[in-house]
């Protein structure tokens, strides 16, 4: 029974590709999602006492346009969102008052020859499945995980011509504070 619902999950997800394509294109600033993200998830960051930092809505980094159906990012970097909070939150639980969960949303315009990127790191434990693994249906680490929101990201990523990365910290001389999970989304140089 459990291996019959696995395959339907994967058709419907394989159904989603689809589907992504019809989504509606529009140019915006990524400084738009960026707020937009922080906005909504500020109530889950202060009950979590979770370090939130994003130096794009303070135009400390570099803001960059993108083309692609903004709902679609919207969920997308929720879902990024959403895997920091868990894993800092477990963190947390585990070291007690001395461990401050941070986030750090942040611009890398210029790393990756594609064109720019949005970065979601935090000072968790990091990734224990490889990156192959984490963007793999069914595949996951998280207790009571389902093992389909990477793979979910992954697949947008690509539908709109960018790909989603999992990256060393180390690898992105990312700031010493957010050594935990890298997850990195590249968009394609506007033509």
């Amino acid at each position: 029974t459990l291996r019959k619902r696995a395959e339907h999950l994967a058709e419907l997800l394989e159904g989603f590709a689809p589907l992504l394509r019809r989504n509606e294109q529009k140019t915006f600033k990524i400084k738009a999602l960026t707020q937009k993200i922080v906005s909504l998830n500020e109530h889950r960051f202060n009950h979590h006492k979770i370090a939130i930092s994003c130096p794009i809505n303070t135009d400390e980094s570099d803001n960059f346009e993108v083309t692609a159906p903004f709902g679609l990012l919207q969920a997308t970097l929720t879902n990024l969102i959403d895997n920091s909070i868990h894993w800092t939150s477990l963190k947390a639980e585990k070291e007690g008052s001395t461990y401050i969960p941070a986030i750090r949303i942040d611009s890398l315009p210029n790393w990756f020859k594609e064109g720019p990127a949005l970065i979601v790191m935090d000072n968790g434990p990091g990734f224990s499945l490889t990156p192959e693994e984490a963007i793999q249906p069914f595949k996951t680490s998280r207790p009571g995980g389902m093992g389909v929101g990477l793979y979910y990201s992954d697949k947008v990523m690509e539908t709109i011509g960018g790909r989603l990365q999992i990256c060393d910290p180390e690898d992105l001389d990312l700031p010493e504070a957010y050594q935990g999970a890298a997850v990195v989304m590249i968009f394609r140089k506007d033509k």
